[in-house]
């Protein structure tokens, strides 16, 4: 799916130095589309995306921009949200629905954090990356070396709005 990877670069380009969660608002000069994202970016370089698919499942983008190796293809994730418990995104597909969890390009990773099915509740990606202040992805890159990217949340008001979330009021 190309869409996803062209506003994905669009977004990186829009965001040089963010300290939080800031809102990114991208209109499609061609399909007049809207896409909205809230993105961190990291001291070391690499930017954070989350946005809200048309399907309304939720995703999340590591980015490694222009002076940083890509990341390596097929490789797992780890999130870890201040000093909670990690959690490892790897598998592509969902077992025994095939619904697809992770997508890479030259540019990064993105990964499935919520279904976005409202009714079921968020899932623990959701919830902590909006009550959280700190968000670090450690990843692979191609050059075979291991990094970590450290991301300021906060401002989670951003991703209450970008999800269509009700402030504070999360179960």
């Amino acid at each position: 799916m190309k869409r996803p990877a062209v506003v994905i670069a669009i977004a990186l380009a829009s965001c040089a130095a963010c300290a939080q969660w800031r809102q990114v608002t991208h209109k499609d000069a061609i399909t007049d589309e809207v896409f909205r994202f809230a993105e961190s970016a990291a001291p070391s370089g690499e930017t954070l995306l989350l946005t809200r698919r048309r399907d309304g499942s939720v995703w999340a983008s590591i980015m490694t921009g222009k002076m940083l190796h890509p990341v390596e293809p097929r490789s797992p994730l780890i999130v870890r949200i201040d000093a909670l418990e990690p959690m490892t995104y790897a598998d592509e597909e969902a077992p025994g629905t095939g619904d697809i969890l992770m997508q890479w390009t030259r540019a990064g990773a993105a990964f499935r954090v919520w279904h976005g099915i409202e009714g079921d509740g968020l899932s623990p990606f959701v919830k902590q990356v909006i009550a959280g202040r700190r968000l670090i992805v450690r990843y692979r890159n191609d050059n075979g070396d291991t990094r970590d990217a450290t991301f300021s949340l906060g401002n989670e008001r951003v991703v209450e709005q970008l999800l269509g979330l009700k402030p504070g009021r999360h179960p």
